[in-house]
């Protein structure tokens, strides 16, 4: 498979200074991590949305991360099948109703679209994303939510 095309997307300006952003191309199935000047750092391909479910394009924030998180169809309200994910890591919640970056162990289908609306990274992207985002975990905790003054890093979802 090729490389990866690095996604370009304008930072937002009300974006928290000292900390990256994460764009992600539907259309090419990648991600790019660029830190504050914008300098790309890091591009991985993606798996995204399948349709019905499709990944949300928009401006958001790493709301909340976790070093690892159950996952079910329960929880979601347009599911297309029944799903129980115990201890999915890497985790970084961007949009109410269980969007995320995650790593996955269940499929390698990166590039493709397999994902119930989530952006599906591998384990070692999906480690290495996580600690490069805000909010931090620290060492002993096991997820922290960006509340009061705690930063979240951008992510731009484009078509």
């Amino acid at each position: 498979m090729a490389e990866p095309k690095q996604v370009s997307a304008a930072r937002p300006e009300d974006a928290p200074a000292g900390m990256g952003t994460i764009a992600v191309s539907r259309s090419s199935a990648s991600l790019t991590y660029a830190d504050e000047s914008g300098a790309p750092k890091f591009t991985t391909y993606v798996s995204l949305g399948r349709a019905g479910v499709d990944t949300p394009e928009g401006e958001y924030a790493t709301m909340g991360k976790y070093r690892f998180d159950t996952m079910s169809s329960a929880s979601v309200a347009d599911a297309d099948h029944a799903y129980y994910l115990p201890n999915v890591p890497f985790v970084e919640y961007y949009l109410d109703g269980g969007y995320a970056i995650h790593s996955t162990y269940w499929h390698d289908h990166f590039g493709l679209v397999e994902s119930q609306g989530c952006i599906n990274v591998t384990w070692g992207d999906g480690a290495y994303l996580f600690g490069l985002t805000q909010p931090t975990v620290a060492e002993a905790d096991i997820a922290r939510w960006a509340i009061g003054d705690l930063k979240a890093t951008p992510v731009l979802i484009v078509p």
